[in-house]
């Protein structure tokens, strides 16, 4: 297999011209990657550059989140995002993290974004949540927020569907900053808050435990209100879903049985729209 790594998008667009048609994969680091069998792999690592102006981050695919966050975080700005892989694997995945209940998933708090497509170099904020499957993103342009000057963070163990959806409806009236519900055998719904609500409040922000097992994503507008009869009756060896998102995160659980929840998405799968779309910008089914 062919490597590339690019240095700006320019050249990005170039070896994808110059492969196109051929199988290939875009990918940032790998470290979220699942670098599949393909003639041509194209790395962004090399398209590091970004810059600052006001609130708004411009930023090539390979810049790292944390690197971006670091930054904003010394001009009191934040990056709503704890993602740890580049901004071209943020924006490709668009999966909802901890902070996603106040600032949206990735799509929502990205101005464009650019990408190397079969039709060429294309600007459309669509790309967001592609899985590298209809363009290689090469630049966006990221909304950033005011950074909260504390986080407080409690956390509620679940025994019982009336005391999850009391506790949720609680927590929503309270304006919190970011609401994760994780199962790991328990339901724990962890929420946190510029303030502190409670004396038994700690500093800091819950965040996921990611991994390369196999997953699917449940979207439904219900899905948080259903979540805890979804954990309890398929004992999924990991989930999680936060709060405003309407998707949840499902680790080894049969994808049938998940269908009974909501719309059931793969991890390198594209919904019915993107499958539209995919036809029309990669015509000749290059990206894999």
């Amino acid at each position: 297999m062919k490597v590339l790594a690019p240095a700006n998008e320019e050249e990005l667009l170039k070896e994808f011209r110059a492969n196109y048609g051929r199988r290939m994969i875009v990918y940032g680091t790998g470290t979220h990657s699942n670098l599949k069998e393909a003639e041509v792999a194209i790395t962004t690592k090399g398209m590091k550059d970004f810059q600052l102006s006001g609130d708004v981050v411009e930023s090539e695919a390979g810049v790292r989140v944390p690197d971006i966050r670091k930054v904003a975080a010394q001009n009191e700005l934040l990056l709503a995002s704890v993602y740890d892989g580049t901004v071209g694997g943020m924006l490709a995945s668009n999966e909802p993290g901890p902070l996603s209940t106040r600032y949206g998933r990735p799509s929502q708090f990205t101005l464009w974004v650019r990408g190397a497509t079969g039709l060429g170099l294309v600007k459309w904020r669509g790309l967001a949540g592609s899985k590298g499957l209809i363009g290689a993103i090469s630049k966006a342009a990221l909304k950033l927020h005011p950074r909260p000057r504390h986080v407080y963070s409690v956390s509620v163990e679940i025994d019982s569907e009336a005391q999850y959806l009391e506790t949720l409806k609680k927590i929503s009236s309270q304006d919190p900053l970011s609401v994760l519900i994780v199962y790991d055998g328990t339901l724990t719904v962890h929420a946190s808050y510029e303030r502190k609500v409670s004396q038994h409040a700690e500093e800091g922000l819950d965040v996921v435990k990611e991994n390369d097992a196999d997953s699917f994503l449940v979207e439904s507008k219900f899905i948080e209100a259903i979540f805890y009869r979804l954990a309890i009756e398929l004992k999924p060896t990991y989930a999680y879903t936060v709060l405003g998102t309407h998707v949840a995160k499902v680790y080894s659980s049969p994808r049938e049985e998940l269908a009974k929840y909501g719309r059931v998405l793969g991890k390198e799968e594209l919904p019915p729209s993107g499958k539209i779309f995919k036809a029309f910008l990669d015509f000749r089914r290059s990206l894999i």
